[in-house]
């Protein structure tokens, strides 16, 4: 059990609602993590005092009073209610319903011995210290759309002393090429395609450089870029942010719920460290009917100022890799004023006309940049004979991945057997290339 787990389940182990097995993995993370275990501690307290301490809440009662709060809140009721409901399935109605009781009771308590006094420029301050970065992002339903590039990532970043980033490492563990890991420095980009095979070939490596992806890599999981946006939006009136604070001295995050103006469907909670000031954990949801709140993605702060091993931004390539320098090669072919289906039919055209003429620097260059003995090593054995067809090309269908795909047929012989054979070529632009050109990237 991890520390999320550990936290989603700590109501219900307050409250004696977990079972054996569940219990003793709770204990078992208790034993090993200081943060959880002052966690439970601060939370039973707070729950004994709700217990021998009811008169606080005034002559309304304790129904009464709770309810009264919720009523103010609707929003905050959505994101702790959310949790403490999965257990109505597990412990029945009547225990998830004694849960929710217990936690809005303890936001009672919470709310009312409390003052309010933290402000966005807190962690804008506590950021100008941060040098590393480690952290998570997990996006909801993305396999399932289809959308494998987005699942799952992990990053580190490496920050100068202007604050600005200098080294990034993202780590892709699905996507529609398998494990990719991406490490970004001095305007350098590193793609390892960790198990990719076809085309490319088992553990390919593609190098590219441009300004804009130096750019847009600054941003990317900033946590410190995120408060600043966050600071500057409320500044300009373009979100609401409801600030929820635990006691004083508590192990317990600062809750920000914020609410862009215009867009009620979309929410985000901002877990931010209460000693530290530091972001911890982002989640967004999505508001349907006003009412029910749906998690879309969360990013999770693992470690801050954590000094990362150098090769995690410069790792150690095995020594048989095929390695592609966009930087110094000459990659697919000049778009010029063609539209996309014109540029991706010529470009398909080409690579199968290279292939009949046996020209495999050409054909390579056509695909990814392959060096010319990668090209021959691949077709060795197979004779391209005539282009039989060309189809008319369609957007590429899986998200994330962008360009076009070119419907084709080729007449192939190979170990004494002639047939027409059928390709979808997967063409798209060649990442920060000016001006822009278009390569294949799969499909062969």
């Amino acid at each position: 059990m991890n520390c999320a787990e550990c936290r989603e389940r700590m109501v219900a182990y307050i409250e004696g609602l977990l079972n054996g097995a569940e219990r003793g993995a709770f204990d078992a993370h208790l034993e090993s993590c200081d943060a959880c275990r002052a966690e439970v501690a601060e939370t039973t307290r707070l729950c004994e005092r709700l217990r021998t301490n009811g008169g606080r809440f005034g002559t309304t009662g304790l129904t009464a009073s709770v309810m009264d709060t919720i009523s103010k809140r609707p929003k905050r009721k959505m994101r702790r209610f959310e949790m403490i409901w999965r257990y109505k399935g597990r412990f029945g109605i009547a225990a998830a319903a004694a849960a929710i009781l217990v936690t809005a009771a303890v936001m009672v308590i919470i709310e009312r011995t409390s003052s309010p006094a933290y402000a966005i420029e807190q962690t804008v301050e506590a950021n100008k210290a941060v040098r590393y970065v480690h952290g998570s992002t997990f996006t909801v339903g993305a396999e399932i759309l289809g959308d494998r590039w987005n699942v799952h990532k992990e990053f580190w970043v490496e920050f100068g002393e202007d604050g600005k980033a200098i080294r990034v490492r993202l780590d892709f563990p699905l996507t529609e090429d398998g494990h990719k890991v991406v490490t970004w420095e001095k305007d350098k980009a590193q793609v390892w395609f960790k198990d990719k095979g076809g085309s490319m070939g088992k553990g390919a490596l593609v190098v590219t450089v441009s300004q804009d992806m130096a750019s847009a890599l600054e941003g990317f999981n900033d946590p410190k870029a995120m408060i600043d946006d966050l600071y500057q939006a409320q500044s300009a009136g373009e979100v609401r942010i409801e600030t929820q604070e635990p006691l004083q001295g508590s192990y317990l995050p600062v809750e920000l719920t914020v609410t862009r103006v215009g867009s009620p469907s979309e929410r985000k909670v901002y877990l931010v460290d209460s000693r530290t000031k530091l972001l911890k954990q982002i989640d967004a949801y999505k508001v349907e009917d006003g009412t029910d709140c749906k998690l879309v993605s969360s990013l999770v702060i693992m470690d801050y100022d954590k000094p990362s091993d150098p090769r995690l931004f410069r790792p150690d390539f095995p020594a048989d890799i095929v390695k592609i320098d966009q930087t110094t090669q000459v990659i697919g072919l000049a778009k010029g004023d063609m539209s996309d289906n014109e540029i991706a039919t010529k470009v398909t055209r080409g690579f199968f006309e290279a292939l009949i003429a046996k020209d495999y620097a050409m054909a390579g260059q056509l695909l990814s940049g392959l060096p010319a003995d990668r090209m021959e090593k691949m077709f060795k054995g197979k004779q391209f004979i005539r282009i039989v067809s060309v189809g008319e090309p369609y957007v590429q269908p899986m998200p994330g991945v962008g360009g076009v795909v070119v419907p084709c047929e080729v007449e192939v012989e190979g170990v004494g057997k002639k047939g027409v054979q059928e390709f979808k070529v997967a063409v798209r632009a060649v990442y920060g290339a000016k001006p822009e050109r278009w390569t294949i990237h799969g499909g062969i």
